[in-house]
C-alpha cells in the first residue's frame, strides 16, 4: 500500500505543479493580451497622425505649386510690361 500511496503523493505534486504553471502561463497570457491592445491602439492612433500629416503635406506642396505658378504670372506679365 506505501508504494501506492507514494505514487499517488508524486502524482498531488505533479498537479498542484502544473496547475501553478497554469496559472502563471494565464496571467502572463492576461499580460500579454493587455499589451498587445496597447501597441495596436497606439499603432492605429499613429495611423491617423500619419494620414493627418500626409493630408497636411499634400495641401502645402498644392499652394506651393499654386504659388510658384502666380509668381511665373507676374513675372511674365511684369516681362510683358502690361502692368506699366
Amino acid at each position: 500500500m506505501a508504494p501506492l500511496a507514494e505514487a499517488n503523493a508524486r502524482q498531488h505534486n505533479t498537479i498542484e505543479r502544473q496547475s501553478e504553471q497554469l496559472v502563471g502561463q494565464a496571467e502572463t497570457i492576461g499580460r500579454q493580451g493587455a499589451e498587445l491592445e496597447r501597441a495596436a491602439s497606439t499603432a492605429t492612433a499613429l495611423d491617423d497622425a500619419l494620414t493627418a500629416h500626409r493630408r497636411r503635406v499634400r495641401a502645402v506642396a498644392i499652394i506651393a505649386a499654386v504659388l510658384v505658378a502666380l509668381g511665373l504670372v507676374v513675372a511674365a506679365v511684369a516681362a510683358t510690361g502690361w502692368l506699366r
